[in-house]
């Protein structure tokens, strides 16, 4: 291959590096970056802490706080298994489509107390709806 060559196939590589960088959802840093927000609000809207996150997916919560950073790629099982507790597709995730299936919670610290209760017996759970009912009551809310 003669010098002029390769400078013509440089030029073509950057060039289509250039465009690749310029598309939403690819490896770049702005992809990253993207990619990082949106884990950061679909954890939100569903409710789970970092420290939670990082249980489910087996790693620390430091490692969390750099992928919501944007300081690590993701890998393909990584992201497999945040779309899956999320309940949203790879595509939405990935920014590709819209999210469309995220519930946000209004109040995180409930839902996590629901969680707690969902693990009590099944009387446990009627006396605790009981209390709450007469709670309610009094308060003029049922």
């Amino acid at each position: 291959m003669s010098q002029t060559d390769l400078e013509s196939v440089s030029i073509q590589i950057y060039k289509e590096l250039s465009t690749l960088a310029k598309t939403p959802g690819t490896t770049t840093e702005r992809g990253m970056r993207e990619l990082a927000a949106r884990v950061v609000k679909i954890r939100k809207e569903c409710g789970i802490t970092q420290v939670e996150l990082a249980k489910t997916l087996g790693v620390t919560q430091s490692m969390v706080s750099r992928i919501e950073k944007g300081e690590l790629r993701l890998n393909g099982e990584v992201i497999i298994k945040l779309a899956k507790l999320f309940k949203i597709s790879t595509d939405e995730l990935l920014g590709i489509k819209p999210v469309k299936n995220v519930q946000p919670v209004i109040n995180r610290r409930w839902l996590r107390r629901f969680k707690k209760i969902e693990k009590l017996s099944k009387r446990d759970q009627d006396g605790l709806i009981q209390t709450v009912d007469r709670y309610l009551k009094a308060a003029g809310q049922l």
